[in-house]
């Protein structure tokens, strides 16, 4: 109306002019003035709407920072002026947040840990490059996931609950796929939260086996202790008088004694192959002389029970990279738990080459060693017949020590067995290098 009113009044006067003054030049000279002001009011307007539609466009695209042209408004270039200073803000402040959020993400692909940042409606925002391998899910993949689709544990549940209500930092721990997972959930503004997560799977595996160990040693000491003090406070009692169950008492004390010293020994011996404590170095070693001096200390042993002890390692045969002290003690051990373990037939030393390495085989004729046990007998303190081992003066050790050994010279060691046919432990050494 701003723009049509004018000329409405402009034909009303110019109707009035041409009615009072009839004149052909006058109607001319008026239609002409009129024409012309319909004409610039029409070009103004266009103009006008082409500097609208392009402050619509820069409102509507401030971020994309359309470019605006000069009119001949000062109103309208106020106005452009604003607009274009906010265009500039806005990109900057765009600039800005990319920069963070790039910042952001390179920090959370180096954290080791799993970090997810978890939005309002329960979608994962952002995730830490371990957070994919720890829960076993693409990262790429994982950013967007509603967060109970990818962790499915109803302690995260309960706890993102109490963090919702209380506003409160909350520990969790929970598993999932057969892993031990311990962390945090840390509130954030805006109903956002962060997730903190670490596998402990390994750390709660080392524990239980410290537990295990403590509980082992714990039974392995009081069992020879009782039996000491037992026997001790029955000599006091006045059977150090009797002269025949007094040297019965005090054998029973030694080999008892003995017994607790060569669990120390071995717990030691253990303790230095664990900690890698006092190495010496890997150097070429003969094995047919190691050999030939274990089989001369066991070969006594082996003669009271009538087993038949062999050696079967050629004389030619090449020098081997280890320890000569460990390996004579890892021989030890397996000739040793061989005949204790035989009560009739032979045990057998022997060494081949394989994949050029040395192959060291101790093979019995004993009821040999049942699948479920097989797993498991390399561990401290395990012993297939608990009561037959202690009987035989054994630790328990003695396997878990072989094994260490055997790594530390660096080689493998395994065993293959049949219940009632016998077992054969191995070990594989690599050769010098010629």
């Amino acid at each position: 109306m701003f723009l049509r009113l004018p000329t409405l009044l402009l034909l009303i006067v110019g109707l009035v002019v041409c009615f009072l003054l009839p004149s052909v030049f006058v109607c001319a000279s008026w239609f002409l003035i009129f024409l012309a002001f319909i004409l610039g009011e029409w070009l103004a307007e266009r103009r006008l709407h082409r500097a609208l539609a392009v402050l619509i466009e820069a409102t509507e695209n401030l971020e994309q920072g359309v470019s605006l042209p000069r009119s001949q408004d000062p109103k309208l270039d106020r106005l452009a002026c604003q607009i274009q200073a906010q265009q500039d803000r806005l990109g900057s402040t765009k600039q800005e947040l990319v920069a963070t959020r790039e910042e952001l993400e390179l920090i959370l692909a180096s954290i080791g840990d799993c970090v997810l940042l978890v939005g309002t409606t329960k979608r994962i925002l952002l995730a830490s490059r371990a957070s994919g391998e720890l829960l076993s899910w693409d990262r790429e993949r994982l950013v967007g996931q509603n967060l109970f689709r990818v962790v499915r544990s109803s302690e995260l549940r309960k706890k993102i609950t109490m963090v919702e209500e209380t506003e409160e930092p909350q520990e969790l721990e929970f598993s999932v796929a057969n892993r031990c997972l311990k962390g945090e959930i840390i509130p954030i503004t805006s109903g956002k939260y962060l997730i903190m997560l670490v596998d402990c799977t390994d750390k709660e595996r080392l524990d239980q086996v410290r537990r295990d160990f403590a509980s082992n040693v714990s039974h392995e000491l009081r069992t020879p202790l009782t039996s000491i003090q037992g026997f001790v406070d029955t000599l006091l009692d006045g059977a150090w008088q009797d002269p025949e169950a007094c040297p019965h008492f005090l054998r029973v004390i030694k080999r008892e004694a003995a017994r607790l010293y060569r669990l120390v020994e071995d717990m030691l011996d253990l303790s230095r192959l664990e900690t890698r404590r006092h190495q010496r170095p890997i150097v070429p070693v003969d094995l047919g002389k190691v050999a030939s001096r274990v089989v001369e200390l066991v070969s006594t042993k082996a003669a009271a029970k009538n087993l038949d002890l062999r050696k079967n390692i050629p004389q030619d045969f090449p020098l081997v990279m280890g320890d000569k002290d460990l390996l004579h003690q890892v021989l030890l051990i397996l000739l040793d738990n061989a005949i204790s373990y035989t009560e009739e037939g032979f045990v057998e030393l022997s060494a081949t080459t394989a994949a050029g390495k040395a192959k060291i085989k101790v093979q019995d004729s004993g009821t040999g060693i049942s699948p479920e046990d097989q797993g498991r007998i390399f561990e401290r303190f395990y012993r297939v017949d608990k009561a037959r081992s202690r009987h035989a003066g054994g630790t328990g050790l003695g396997l878990a020590i072989a094994r260490y050994a055997v790594e530390r010279m660096g080689g493998t060691i395994g065993l293959e067995s049949e219940l009632g046919e016998g077992t054969t432990f191995w070990l594989e050494l690599p050769f010098t290098q010629s």
